[in-house]
Parts: structure tokens; C-alpha cells; sequence
């Protein structure tokens, strides 16, 4: 029982030295934990943010990237709370993601 729950959690949590690569289908939402780092390598996705105040950091351009806009391609984005944020996928995605994650 204790093996199945550790692999029930190690599926969508990464060392946190390791980037692991998520393949993401069109349509589908990535919802980030606190302190997850993400980085779109190929695809079309939209920022999500239940509060619609602050946006996702995108750490690359040194700025918020706002809900319902369009996330950035090989851009670093950190997300600050355990909140519900994340990316709807317009497409196919690859993303690197270090930390934790659910897709629905």
C-alpha cells in the first residue's frame, strides 16, 4: 500500500533538480503547485489565473503574463501559490516542468 501511494505521487512530481518533459494533448489544463517552474517548448497555450489579478511570473521577460493571454515559447515562468493557476493547452504542448503538476 505504501509502494502504490508512492508511485501514485512520483507521476506528477519531479526532483527538484530535474526538469521532466510533459507531453500535454490539445484542450487539456496544467495546473501548477506552488514554487513549479515551466518552460513551453513547442505548442500554443493560454495563461490561466482563478483570482484574474496577478498572472503567472514569467521570469524571462521580467514580468506577469496575465490570464488568458498567450504564454510565452522557451520562457521561464515560476508560479507563486498553490492556487489553481496554470496553462489550457490550444494545442499539442511539450513542456518542461520542475516541480508539481496535475493535467485534467
Amino acid at each position: 500500500l505504501i509502494d502504490e501511494k508512492i508511485s501514485n505521487v512520483s507521476n506528477n512530481t519531479t526532483n527538484n533538480s530535474d526538469y521532466e518533459i510533459v507531453n500535454v494533448k490539445a484542450g487539456k489544463q496544467v495546473t501548477f503547485s506552488e514554487s513549479t517552474e515551466f518552460i513551453i517548448r513547442r505548442g500554443t497555450a493560454i495563461i490561466v489565473d482563478p483570482s484574474n489579478e496577478n498572472g503567472i511570473p514569467n521570469l524571462t521577460k521580467g514580468k506577469d503574463d496575465l490570464n488568458n493571454e498567450q504564454a510565452g515559447l522557451q520562457q521561464l515562468y515560476l508560479v507563486p501559490r498553490n492556487d489553481g493557476r496554470g496553462i489550457i493547452a490550444k494545442t499539442d504542448l511539450i513542456i518542461m516542468v520542475r516541480g508539481s503538476y496535475k493535467i485534467k
